[in-house]
């Protein structure tokens, strides 16, 4: 659904009977990249916003949790075995092209309670990620209490 910051009613941006989520916009608003089940798995689809356009689609083998790189040159998302993937995208006009998508990086995501809770953020050049992943390691963090801390405040 479509909500416009200044108020008015919500409007369906697709409706149909597939699962249809984890939509985002692109950095200039022109675009958005969401998530939806068309061929029986999550694939990832780019839809233009506020006119007329045809769904692209994005990954190959599913893909879910897209992201814009700011300067609309690539998509980020998550492949089916949890391996991050970015697919170049070309814009022309009116016209989106996908091109290349390469592996990033895999990862263990934690366990997704909700369909649409996205399990990793990034910077806007899409050079960093903060991803809530497991970590493999059992290790035990020692843990110190100080007692009588305000006292330590005092000059």
């Amino acid at each position: 659904m479509l909500l416009p910051a200044r108020g008015g009613a919500a409007r369906a941006f697709v409706d149909t009977l597939l699962v249809e989520t984890q939509a985002r916009f692109s950095g200039d608003g022109r675009w958005i990249a969401y998530a939806a089940n068309v061929s029986g798995r999550l694939e990832v689809y780019v839809k233009p916003y506020g006119r007329a356009g045809e769904p692209r689609q994005v990954s190959a083998n599913g893909g879910s949790w897209p992201q814009w790189r700011r300067d609309n040159a690539e998509i980020v998302f998550v492949a089916p075995d949890e391996t991050f993937m970015a697919a170049q995208v070309r814009i022309n006009g009116d016209e989106l092209t996908v091109g290349a998508i390469r592996p990033l990086f895999k990862t263990r995501l934690r366990t997704r309670i909700r369909l649409d809770a996205y399990p990793y953020d990034m910077t806007p050049d899409g050079q960093q990620f903060l991803v809530n992943a497991l970590i493999e390691e059992n290790l035990s963090t020692p843990l110190s209490v100080i007692l009588n801390w305000p006292r330590l405040l005092r000059p």
